[in-house]
């Protein structure tokens, strides 16, 4: 049955086209259909900069277990992405990694004196029980 011109047809991309490595230690990978997907980008890892207008379309971040991302720097892109995209960033990963993500993020955002000075504490990877 032919298709109408109104319904997007999925794009096509080999898997090598969809992961695209922005510096050392950050990857971001499309994994939409369509080109009017919504954020349609994930990225594994916290580099130190990354292509302009990218940040506004990843919508989730990967945490490795084995790779414990650079908590300070993961705050500063989740600050960077809600000013590009005004939007929030979903974590994909163990229960523990992300909890422990979330609450170094709470920690540097509040503030400790009238000035908005910024509480920073050691960035502590979780306890694994053997």
């Amino acid at each position: 049955m032919p298709q109408s011109n109104s319904e997007e047809q999925p794009i096509e991309i080999r898997g090598t086209e969809r992961v695209f490595q922005i510096d050392r230690d950050t990857f971001v990978i499309y994994t939409g259909l369509h080109r009017s997907d919504f954020r349609p980008f994930l990225r594994v890892g916290s580099g130190r900069s990354i292509p302009a207008g990218v940040l506004g379309q990843i919508e989730n971040v990967i945490l490795p277990e084995n790779d414990p991302a650079n908590a300070g720097l993961e705050v500063a892109w989740q600050d960077a992405t809600r000013r590009e995209a005004s939007d929030s960033i979903r974590y994909v990963g163990s229960k523990d990694r992300v909890n422990q993500l979330l609450a170094f993020s709470e920690q540097a955002h509040d503030p400790t004196e009238e000035n908005g000075a910024v509480k920073t504490l050691p960035y502590r990877p979780p306890e694994r029980q053997q």
